[in-house]
């Protein structure tokens, strides 16, 4: 089951220390009609605050093809100066163009990060809180919010050269290639490494993806998963005990693929057995640009290997904690369901420049043992 709220997401900007970067903030209505919303946006105040203007303000802007001109911005708490501020108020509204609805897929709002020349390499959360989505009357919609991240990384591990037409180095540039030069320009170009043993690394994040096949294997991508088997919401289905422990070479599929005696790795998938769900933030990374997708499925398959256009599994359970985001590659919306619901396409991930990031709802738990 998907719930039909609305939901504000916050995106994932990446930046060396002591560099701007911009995070934004976009809407996916659900199916209803909103025409204003409020949040907070909170941020790390030692290492990665939002940038002030010289009068004080919040250096944010909103979306001008929404028409909402008249949009706030506010530090929080009230009457915050400097490092006692740890949130940013939005109000995106307009008194001019009250009923207007907001499109589906837009963007809100765009907040400047000046990140800590000492910030560590590390990902920080942006939580989200304080929500007011609401349509013409004015009526209150029930809303939801995945956090914003921020992530720093070594400026070793930035891009040195332009993105490269051929991404499969076949001297050939597809539309597929094509496709993903344009959306790697749209989100920073981001390089993408194809390690030619089944995954693919993102250096800047420094996720290791699992590549789909169609080989009949676990990597197959027809094959759909249970979160649990026994109508709970305990991780007790085949997501578990059949996709992430055949990754991991042992049972209870967290990584437990040693020698008897402990002094070697027997196993693993690429050699590494710390395969796991990623976040819904993670999750995220990976849909071509912009959103809402045009091209179905949202992916890059030229590097990512092929992907149905569904729903995928994250590991980030809903507050309620029956229910988990999916993120669906038909169009790039991020969704919820039911933990006891039917099989998901699950795609997996390891590694990360913060590691186990677990970091995306307000008051959300990701799922024990699958960080």
């Amino acid at each position: 089951m998907v719930r039909a709220d609305a939901v504000l997401i916050g995106g994932l900007a990446t930046g060396p220390a002591g560099s701007a970067v911009e995070v934004e903030v976009s809407l996916e209505t659900g199916g209803a009609v909103v025409n204003a919303t409020q949040n907070d946006l909170g941020f790390d105040v030692v290492h990665a605050p939002i940038n002030a203007l010289a009068n004080g303000k919040p250096d944010c802007v909103v979306n001008p093809e929404i028409n909402k001109e008249s949009t706030a911005f506010s530090f929080q708490p009230p009457g915050c100066v400097g490092m006692a501020c740890t949130a940013v108020r939005t109000a995106v509204i307009s008194f001019a163009h009250v009923n207007d609805p907001i499109p589906d897929g837009a963007w809100l709002y765009r907040c400047n990060v000046q990140i800590s020349p000492s910030a560590p390499v590390g990902t920080y959360s942006m939580p989200m809180s304080n929500l007011d989505v609401t349509a013409p009357g004015p009526v209150t919609l029930p809303s939801s919010a995945v956090n914003a991240l921020v992530t720093v990384v070594n400026v070793s591990t930035l891009p040195t050269q332009p993105c490269v037409g051929d991404a499969n180095g076949d001297s050939v540039v597809s539309i597929a290639e094509v496709q993903q030069a344009v959306a790697s320009f749209l989100i920073g170009c981001p390089l993408l490494k194809d390690d030619g043993d089944g995954t693919v690394t993102d250096t800047l994040t420094g996720l290791m993806w699992e590549k789909k096949t169609h080989d009949g294997t676990l990597h197959d991508v027809s094959s759909t998963y249970q979160w649990t088997g026994t109508g709970d919401s305990q991780p007790t289905g085949t997501l578990f005990s059949v996709f992430l422990s055949g990754l991991n070479g042992g049972a209870t599929g967290v990584g437990n693929c040693q020698s008897p005696d402990g002094t070697a790795q027997t196993g693993g998938f690429a050699g590494h057995c710390d395969w796991r769900l990623p976040t819904v933030a993670e999750l995220r990374t990976i849909l071509l640009a912009p959103s809402p997708c045009s091209v179905m499925p949202c992916v890059d398959q030229v590097t990512f290997g092929p992907t149905v256009a569904s729903a995928y599994w994250s590991s980030t359970s809903f507050t309620n904690f029956t229910e988990v985001w999916t993120v669906n590659f038909h169009d790039g919306s991020v969704g919820e369901r039911l933990k006891s619901a039917s099989q998901a396409a699950v795609r997996a991930v390891r590694g990360g420049v913060a590691g186990n990031n677990t970091a995306a709802l307000p008051a959300a738990t990701p799922t024990p043992g699958v960080f």
